[in-house]
């Protein structure tokens, strides 16, 4: 099965909010530079995750974003339909 490339951020973007899960708040900065994604694109999957209710934010300078539901509870094909 081939990923979308949208998909296939959605799904590293999330792997590190999980990797970075008792952490508290991450910058989208820090997620695209650890697993290598263009920001701007990152930002526009991390904006459909955050309405889908996955992830919360918090603006600010000490903002950033979190799993909304423990790692466990998210899976891929809830993640690959919300992409595709």
């Amino acid at each position: 099965m081939k990923l979308s490339t949208k998909s296939e951020y959605a799904c590293l973007a999330l792997i590190d909010l999980a990797e970075q899960y008792t952490k508290g708040l991450i910058k989208s900065d820090d997620i695209a530079t650890r697993k290598k994604l263009p920001k701007k694109f990152l930002d526009q999957i991390l904006f459909i995750l955050r309405n889908a209710g996955y992830i919360k934010s918090k603006r600010g300078a000490d903002g950033g974003y979190r799993l909304a539901k423990d790692p466990s509870e998210i899976s891929l094909a809830e993640i690959l339909r919300l992409m595709d």
